[in-house]
């Protein structure tokens, strides 16, 4: 019976591994959202983006220094705009399985 319940246990835990996500690649990046951006809209930041070859995006492997070239790129154009404020912040939320979403929310 010990044997038994010591093979179903060494069943189920290869079973668990099996099933869990892989942790060996970085989440990809479901969502991007921006805060507090106003006059600024979504599609100017995302133009701004592109013009500058930024490689955050969605769908893409998640890279904390492609979050950064993102924020960088985004308070230059909030000074372009001359927009006064303190700082712009990124921040991750973990979407389950292996999935982030990317914040960025502009302090006053």
């Amino acid at each position: 019976m010990k044997v038994l319940f010591a093979c179903l246990l060494v069943g189920a835990a290869i079973l668990a591994a099996q099933q869990a996500p892989s942790t060996d690649k970085p989440p990809v990046v479901r969502a991007i959202t921006y805060r507090n951006m106003s006059p600024l809209t979504d599609t100017e930041v995302r133009n701004r983006f592109r013009q500058r070859a930024v490689r955050l995006a969605v769908e893409r492997l998640y890279s904390a220094a492609d979050v950064e070239q993102a924020r960088t790129v985004l308070a230059e154009l909030l000074t372009e705009h001359k927009v006064s404020y303190k700082e712009v912040r990124a921040e991750t939320a973990p979407i389950p399985p292996i999935a982030v979403e990317v914040a960025f929310t502009v302090i006053r």
